[in-house]
């Protein structure tokens, strides 16, 4: 530390250590003699060394008892190895402030040992949370996140907050779901709902798939219930003479006042593969009568896949359709019609049966009816459907042995009447007075 350059009458400094003081009548710079206890009785005390106070042992100005200042102190930083206090009262947790002057942002916590009794007036932003031991007295108003549901938050914390204008709503963040859960009173209201699993594949020179099973109804919940849906899909085709198709994959909807899972149809035969059973059986194998069984329930998911030759057996009862029975020879001269799908209260029609195919030169292929099942074919069986369940139609043979079509995937849908929207997930329309969620993958939907 050297001395100042302009210094003024009875400045003191500290350089080495020692204590001096300027006296400008001599124009020179006197030693203070050491005491016990030296005061300072100038009204105004600079300290021009520059040495960083971590501790109570460092530092350019070091006090070993205690400071008594009836004026504002205004530092760089503030440590403190005990408690902050306020107005006689201690505060027990840390405050770190990150944030400029009129911004107040915390990236510590505030611990309060009791009640902030004046209340707390609001802060215009907190990059960190607020821990509060006891209570909280807000006097004004407490401000929430506002979003609509294209805009809420994309990196969300569990238990955060906000108002939805979509809806008109607030909702909370579920770290268990992933998922934005509505603040509301839970009153009852019932919802329909369609599961369909995924359809199964057709064969080579032989029969179509069997539709994924179909089950549909309604229930009631007092909302704030998650329910798992797990959307199947489907099973692929035989790509050949020595190789099998494959069932669909099963769909469900699982909740704590609702639990419905829909088996995934089976394969269509062909030359040499026989069928297999599913939510609807697949179609007999070529000039063969073995078919594949469908789930009859109680409730029935589907129906039996058709003999060779032959269309599936004809259904007016909910389920998905049985897969065609498939021709191929002289004695099989057509491909059998995939089995008729079901038409729910949408409009739409879901889980039909694939067709047969057949051998070149002998008969016509069979043809899907609704539902979206895949038609059969001499070439290339078609695929069934994506989000109906449809199973996929049976190839054909031109010389070679022609691959059968996949089965179309499944499908999970869920309606209700409501004057605000309630549920979350899944694509969301509105017509007729009707919320309708449909789910194309997998996911969950919170009511």
């Amino acid at each position: 530390m050297t001395f100042p350059s302009a210094p003024t009458n009875n400045q003191r400094v500290i350089v080495n250590d020692i204590i001096y003081i300027y006296e400008s009548a001599s124009g020179a710079w006197k030693k203070v003699k050491a005491t016990t206890a030296n005061v300072i009785v100038t009204n105004n005390a600079n300290i021009v060394a520059t040495t960083t106070s971590t501790s109570t042992t460092t530092g350019a100005l070091r006090v070993a008892g205690g400071a008594g200042i009836t004026g504002n102190v205004v530092a760089g930083a503030v440590y403190t190895n005990s408690y902050f206090y306020a107005n006689g009262s201690a505060f027990t947790g840390g405050v770190g402030f990150t944030g400029s002057a009129g911004s107040n942002g915390f990236t510590g916590s505030i611990g309060f040992t009791g009640s902030a009794a004046p209340g707390v007036t609001g802060y215009s932003g907190s990059a960190g949370g607020a821990g509060i031991a006891g209570n909280l007295a807000i006097t004004g108003s407490l401000i929430l996140g506002t979003w609509n549901t294209a805009g809420r938050p994309t990196n969300p914390t569990a238990g955060q907050l906000g108002f939805n204008t979509t809806f008109g709503y607030i909702e909370w963040y579920s770290s268990v779901t992933s998922q934005w859960v509505p603040i509301y009173s839970p009153a009852p209201y019932n919802f329909e709902y369609l599961v369909v699993a995924g359809g199964g594949g057709g064969g080579s020179l032989g029969s179509g798939g069997g539709a994924g099973g179909l089950l549909y109804g309604s229930t009631s919940t007092n909302g704030e219930n998650v329910f798992v849906i797990t959307v199947g899909s489907g099973g692929g085709g035989a790509a050949g003479l020595n190789s099998p198709g494959s069932n669909g994959t099963n769909s469900s909807l699982i909740g704590t006042v609702l639990s419905v899972t829909c088996t995934g149809g089976g394969r269509g035969g062909g030359d040499v593969y026989a069928p297999t059973d599913g939510g609807s059986g697949g179609g007999a194998q070529r000039g063969g009568n073995n078919k594949g069984i469908g789930i009859a329930g109680p409730p029935r998911q589907g129906y039996d896949g058709g003999i060779a030759g032959a269309g599936a057996i004809a259904q007016t009862c909910p389920g998905g359709g049985g897969a065609g029975g498939d021709g191929g020879n002289s004695s099989d001269t057509t491909g059998g019609n995939g089995g008729q799908g079901y038409q729910w209260v949408n409009g739409s029609y879901y889980a039909g049966g694939g067709a047969g195919g057949v051998q070149s030169g002998y008969g016509s292929p069979g043809t899907a009816t609704t539902g979206g099942g895949g038609n059969g074919s001499t070439g290339s069986g078609t695929a069934g459907t994506a989000n109906t369940g449809g199973g996929g139609g049976g190839g054909g043979y031109t010389g070679n042995w022609n691959p059968g079509g996949a089965g179309g995937s499944g499908i999970v849908i869920i309606r209700y009447q409501s004057a605000t929207q309630k549920g979350i997930g899944g694509t969301v329309t509105q017509s007729g007075g009707y919320f309708t969620h449909t789910f194309t993958s997998s996911g969950s939907f919170t009511v």
